[in-house]
């Protein structure tokens, strides 16, 4: 049961989590690394949930009860992109921004390719809360081929939906600066836009992640509203509704 994460960091049953998160917390695991793995779902489970107070105090209380003996790469790169995480969302990127840089750098010193790119991603994350749109593009393109190699269908999803962010707000950053003469361009990252959000749903349902397809039609319907398709922005604001429902939000 803990070495299934889709469970704790995917799973929009919010009660079911938590028992089961609290079942297995009070088995009081004797082994360092399954306590540490099963903090860290813990940590992605409360940072989905919006609380990033409470899981700020998580990572740093599983970063202080780290002993030298134990204090992998691995694990200093997941507790860097975790804290890096709940800064961004939490208004404070620059900080953010500092930490994911670290992490990919300890990662790339180490050699550690899978955690490089989830470092990679994490930086972008930042960036794209600092509305660095086109370095955030730039940043994940460059990794995408290494991350559809490691087949984590979480992280391709965040990946694809780091770019429709991305190409999104280049489109609109176009129709802020030049207005109706950035048609052709503006629409052209439209057009990518659309084809990421696709993608990104279709890696968010392998993994039976509602809110992260819920997010993905609510872009499609917006873009659709953008682009003057009222019948398409309709449908897929229907579909948005239903896995609300689903989700009983």
């Amino acid at each position: 049961m803990l070495t299934d994460p889709f469970l704790t960091t995917y799973s929009d049953d919010k009660v079911a989590v938590e028992h089961i998160l609290s079942q297995l917390q009070a088995v009081q695991l004797r082994d360092f690394d399954m306590r540490l793995l099963l903090a860290f779902y813990s940590i992605e489970f409360t940072i989905r949930q919006g609380d990033y107070g409470r899981a700020l105090r998580m990572v740093e209380q599983a970063a202080h009860s780290m002993q030298p003996e134990n204090f992998d790469v691995h694990s200093q790169i997941k507790l860097l992109c975790l804290k890096a995480q709940i800064l961004g969302k939490s208004g404070q990127p620059q900080r953010g921004f500092s930490l994911a840089m670290r992490a990919a750098h300890i990662a790339h010193r180490s050699k550690v390719l899978a955690d490089l790119w989830e470092a990679i991603c994490t930086l972008a994350t930042v960036l794209l809360s600092l509305r660095e749109f086109e370095a955030t593009g730039e940043l994940v393109e460059s990794i995408m081929p290494q991350i559809l190699e490691l087949e984590n269908y979480g992280l391709v999803a965040q990946a694809y939906s780091l770019l429709v962010d991305a190409n999104m707000g280049m489109a609109g950053e176009l129709w802020s600066l030049q207005g109706r003469d950035s048609t052709s361009a503006r629409k052209e990252y439209i057009n990518r836009a659309l084809g990421y959000i696709d993608s990104a749903y279709d890696h968010f349902e392998e993994i039976e992640d509602i809110k992260g397809q819920t997010e993905m039609m609510a872009k499609k319907a917006t873009v659709m509203h953008l682009t003057g398709d009222p019948v398409l922005a309709n449908d897929y604001a229907a579909k948005y509704l239903d896995l609300r429902r689903r989700t009983g939000t």
